[in-house]
């Protein structure tokens, strides 16, 4: 199982922060989606649901298509800040990235996730 560690989502001047998986988001991807790892002045922020902050609209989900270095394809769902939303489709693609579990991959191809509906 994936180690989670806190994230902080920073909308305007206000942050979000939320427990997440460790490694997914650093460095370029980080930038892309406008989630960074919390400092250690920002440790002790209570953190936030993640279902509650996708509901609220202030963060949504993004599905990537990986290529990973075995020449296998995977699907990594990621999280992304609502006012990056516009950009981040365009700035993940051919980032590296790691997966939970010891590999890495370049993204290939990123497109939203479906939301379920009610069926009932």
């Amino acid at each position: 199982m994936p180690k989670l560690t806190k994230l902080l989502a920073t909308i305007g001047t206000v942050k979000y922060p939320f427990l997440g998986t460790d490694g997914l988001y650093v460095g370029a991807n980080a930038t892309s989606v406008g989630i960074t790892e919390a400092a250690a002045d920002d440790e002790d922020l209570p953190n936030y649901p993640v279902k509650e902050l996708l509901l609220k609209g202030i963060i949504r989900r993004v599905s990537c298509r990986v290529r990973k270095t075995d020449g296998k394809s995977t699907t990594i769902r990621l999280l992304v800040a609502k006012d990056k939303l516009a950009t981040a489709l365009d700035d993940l693609v051919d980032n590296t990235i790691t997966i939970p579990g010891g590999t890495s991959g370049v993204i290939t191809s990123v497109g939203f996730a479906r939301r379920v509906t009610s069926r009932g």
